[in-house]
């Protein structure tokens, strides 16, 4: 049989499929079709090539994906809550003058370690916010001095603005109060990428979850997880780079 021109080869293809039984679409997709080789058939084993290497990218990237979003889950049912020398408190934004529902709940918990006695000291962080004058530490600030906590154990950091560099001007905090030991509060679904960012600074800490979460609804927690085994997959690739080069790592 002649080579087939490209015109006519997938023609060729779907008239074979309804005359002959054995040429399915498995035979077709390893190319064990009654085909001489032509310019068309080179082409279509090319894309095939790199749609299979593609589809082997996808899978790998999905397996990862689905890898971390479990390991987080399992973590966040972790709680390691011990005697320290502070409490690292990540950031979560504000609403006006007042710290939002996420933060006020992070907040609260290092307010109860520090009345059990169980940290000596609040290092609260979050820098300025698009055309704030007031960091988001410095409203925290003010939430934990009127909930009885003495100023002389707060302290506050207002240069970040991702969870990377609330770890890192936190260490500073640390190196120079001569506090080896923390404990980090977020929610409980964010310890797992916290942990991993403080250990790579050098940090000696525990995770100490929140009691409780403003993400309450299946849906508000799933969001949470998927968003957090995003920005936790990213770090992980990225974990080395400059904080401003790696924008997909918060």
């Amino acid at each position: 049989m002649p080579p087939l021109s490209n015109s006519n080869y997938f023609g060729y293809i779907l008239i074979n499929i309804r005359q002959q039984k054995y040429l399915t679409l498995k035979a077709i997709l390893s190319l064990k079709y009654p085909l001489h080789p032509s310019r068309g058939t080179n082409s279509f084993m090319k894309y095939r090539y790199i749609i299979r290497i593609a589809a082997g990218i996808i899978l790998i990237m999905a397996t990862v994906f689905i890898h971390n979003a479990i390991a987080i889950y399992q973590f966040s049912q972790q709680n390691q809550t011990r005697v320290a020398d502070c409490a690292i408190v990540a950031g979560a934004g504000v609403s006006g003058k007042t710290p939002s529902p996420v933060f006020q709940a992070r907040l609260d918990h290092a307010i109860w370690l520090y009345q059990q006695h169980i940290v000596r000291a609040l290092v609260l962080t979050g820098g300025y916010g698009a055309g704030a004058t007031v960091s988001d530490a410095a409203i925290a600030r003010q939430y934990v001095l009127e909930k009885g906590i003495p100023a002389k154990a707060i302290f506050i950091e207002e240069r970040s603005t991702v969870t990377r560099e609330n770890i890192r001007y936190a260490k500073q905090i640390l190196r120079q109060q001569q506090w080896r030991t923390a404990l980090l509060v977020s929610d409980p679904l964010h310890m797992l990428r916290l942990k991993t960012i403080a250990q790579d600074n050098g940090i000696d800490s525990r995770s100490s979850p929140t009691r409780s979460t403003r993400y309450k609804s299946w849906w508000a927690q799933t969001r949470f997880l998927l968003r957090e085994t995003f920005y936790y997959s990213g770090y992980r690739l990225l974990r080395y780079m400059p904080v401003q080069n790696n924008s997909i790592t918060p």
